[in-house]
């Protein structure tokens, strides 16, 4: 067991939910278990098994104000400045030195966090804090309108990178990034996998049997925002072209909180999609994913959201390998995550933003034997096992954020 800790990790609480998805599958189910956990503020209440990957409290900061228009970021950083968040951080900071905890580990974190978890930090000088970062925080601080705020939270965020003793980032290209920028190293943790996920998915590693041509079966799955949607009209024009040219029958299914509608207005005829909803679980999501011919990771190819797409990391890609058929992942060439694939020999990466190229991409693996499908599964699995099992990430954030193993 290790030595008490906290977390303070971006995102709600909800299972199915961002970054508490990866605090949930690092800790769910071990001895290792935070003492607390601080989040940034939901309208949603815990849930679910989310509770069940801390010892104590969860304590969700909320920001009281009666203005929500406008200048709501404006207002909200005028209340951290005057501490008028719940829980107060002189507060939490008593509490956790009466815990004797002197362990932290940050997941994240997002701007307004960010700037909690800085004043956090600075009343609890004996803790010892460990820094996983899963997106570029500075991509959120470049969006926001308001200089004063950007100018505040980058400078709460230097702070933070100084003040972490171990720094980790989810990709090679974010963690040199952030390096460069702060003059010190980051480790390369990559995105985990639940053990329980791999041992159920991984047994016998063999895929499921796709859809038979002339169907075509491509399974999408996460919140699709305005980010990707040049990606998806590319994809939409491919299956014209698939089920002109080739005779093929392609559908899509969708799991998320996308509403069909939205894919429609993107160019696919509703009877091509096939909405799932929101599934409950992380298992369902990939039995699902499991009966499809292959699954679509789409990317931004706007060269203005350049520098997000070249450090940042699906966080459900590691997931996708599990479900046993290829990936066919639409990515620049500068993407982070097309660069991963090449760099592991993952050959299904489609760099251009042309149907024509997603469409060829999309036969060839409509024309895979079974054999080459096994293959490709066995080496999505090899490369779980090797870099991506929950229990050896846990043992590494746990070990940067200096735990030792009581007797």
């Amino acid at each position: 067991m290790s030595e008490p800790f906290f977390i303070i990790a971006d995102g709600q609480p909800v299972a199915g939910t961002g970054t508490p998805v990866t605090v949930y599958g690092l800790f769910q189910g071990t001895p290792d278990l935070p003492e607390l956990i601080v989040y940034s503020r939901s309208d949603r209440q815990p849930s679910g098994p989310m509770l069940d990957t801390v010892r104590g409290e969860t304590y969700p900061l909320e920001f009281h104000s009666e203005d929500p228009g406008p200048g709501w970021r404006l207002a909200r950083l005028m209340q951290l400045n005057h501490m008028t968040v719940r829980p107060r951080p002189a507060t939490l900071a008593r509490h956790i030195r009466g815990l004797g905890i002197r362990r932290a580990v940050l997941f994240g974190p997002g701007s307004d966090l960010l700037l909690y978890a800085v004043r956090l930090l600075r009343r609890l000088p004996e803790v010892e804090a460990t820094l996983y970062v899963l997106d570029d925080p500075r991509t959120a601080l470049q969006g926001s309108r308001n200089p004063f705020f950007r100018a505040l939270a980058s400078r709460a965020l230097k702070e933070l990178l100084g003040r972490c003793s171990r720094r980790l980032a989810i990709t090679e290209e974010l963690a040199a990034s952030l390096g460069a920028e702060i003059g010190a190293p980051f480790e390369v943790l990559p995105i985990p996998v639940r053990d329980d996920c791999y041992m159920t998915f991984a047994h016998g590693a063999t895929a499921a049997t796709p859809p038979t041509p002339p169907s075509l079966s491509v399974f999408l799955c996460g919140s699709l925002g305005p980010t990707v949607e040049d990606s998806l009209r590319c994809l939409a024009q491919a299956f014209q072209r698939l089920s002109g040219d080739m005779g093929l029958a392609p559908s899509l299914v969708v799991s998320g909180r996308t509403p069909a509608e939205e894919l429609h207005r993107l160019g696919f005829p509703p009877d091509q999609v096939h909405a799932l909803g929101w599934l409950p679980s992380r298992e369902d999501v990939l039995r699902s994913a499991g009966k499809a011919t292959c699954t679509f990771v789409p990317s931004s190819f706007d060269a203005r959201q350049q520098h997000f797409y070249e450090t940042s990391f699906p966080g459900r890609l590691a997931d996708y390998w599990l479900a046993g058929p290829p990936i066919l992942v639409h990515a620049p060439e500068s993407s982070a995550v097309a660069r991963y694939f090449r760099r592991h020999d993952l050959e299904l990466v489609c760099d251009r933003l042309e149907p024509n190229a997603v469409a060829e991409a999309l036969g060839r693996i409509v024309a895979m034997s079974a054999g080459e499908r096994r293959q490709h599964h066995r080496r999505y699995l090899d490369l779980v096992a090797r870099d991506h099992l929950a229990g050896q990430a846990r043992a590494r954030l746990l070990g940067a954020a200096g735990a030792r193993e009581r007797s």
